[in-house]
């Protein structure tokens, strides 16, 4: 397998239909590994996580010259200080994180990484620090079998629960199926009261005829309502959360696929409570559970 060291960002746009390609194919088909997503946040170091960082993705081809594996990382110093390699995306606003590789190629993608990455041009780091590798993951076996190949110590922890519910396809499926008869009274009221009201509410989905740029702007002042997340909207958090927003609508609208990118807020009809008590609610029940700046995703 050749392997490449990339130090420059264009390779987001180089490699963009080959390594969105090669996702498909691979264990953890994340939107958080999609070319458009990793290059939003190495514009923005997630918002603003990693100042200090130096790019370095790693690319594995065939033979025949075939893409067969990404592994999309940086070079800075970790939490504790120490000259680390870690995946693009870490830590906070990307749930989940791996490379770029199908199952039948995982072992030797990562041997072959682990080698390239001890050569004399590689940056000088000390430890792979791998955060949000889901579970499922064949990384996480072969990287470990890797590094005991080469006589180094690997070791992982659980880093934190991630629950996850299979939704029916649409709402009304979703009412029938999933909520108790009251309930289901009760939100359709709500719902009723909602669109009737003195201050009726609507929704609408923002396509091409809508300013994206202006529609982005208005939900992340809504965010701003909540003390909390004005002060987690910094204007370096703001600008990745554009940039990741946008290149989500361009993945869209250029049939690439289906793309969502969700930020915690509240719901205080539903919730039959005042917006205040929401915004209190989120505080002290939600943000434990799923701290401000994820993103959370089903498949």
């Amino acid at each position: 397998m050749k392997i490449e060291l990339h130090r420059e960002p264009v390779i987001f746009e180089t490699l963009r239909d080959e390594w969105n390609a090669l996702l498909e194919k691979s264990v953890s088909r994340v939107p958080f590994l999609r070319a458009e997503y990793q290059r939003a946040w190495w514009l923005h170091r997630g918002g603003g996580e990693w100042p200090e960082a130096e790019l370095l993705v790693v690319t594995g081809r065939t033979q025949n010259g075939e893409l067969a594996g990404v592994a999309p990382l940086f070079f800075s110093r970790n939490r504790d200080g120490r000259p680390a390699l870690l995946l693009i995306g870490s830590i906070e606003i990307s749930d989940y994180l791996d490379f770029v590789v199908p199952r039948a190629q995982a072992e030797a993608f990562c041997a072959a990484v682990l080698e390239r990455l001890s050569e004399p041009d590689a940056p000088d780091w000390e430890v792979l620090d791998i955060y949000n590798l889901p579970q499922s993951s064949a990384t996480r076996a072969a990287l470990g079998r890797a590094a005991a190949a080469r006589g180094w110590c690997a070791a992982e922890r659980a880093l934190e629960p991630v629950p996850a519910i299979a939704l029916p396809d649409d709402w009304e499926n979703y009412l029938a199926t999933m909520v108790e008869k009251k309930e289901r009274q009760e939100i359709r009221r709500k719902l009723r009261r909602a669109e009737g009201g003195d201050d009726q509410m609507r929704w609408y989905l923002a396509g091409r005829e809508h300013d994206i740029a202006a529609e982005t702007e208005a939900f992340l002042q809504m965010m701003a309502l909540n003390e909390d997340k004005a002060r987690f909207l910094t204007p370096a958090m703001r600008a990745q959360f554009v940039e990741t927003i946008r290149a989500a609508f361009e993945n869209q609208m250029q049939g690439r696929g289906f793309s969502m990118v969700e930020l915690l807020s509240a719901c205080p009809v539903n919730w039959n409570m005042q917006p205040l008590e929401a915004l209190k609610w989120i505080e002290t029940h939600m943000i434990p559970i799923f701290p401000l700046g994820d993103y959370k995703v089903l498949n």
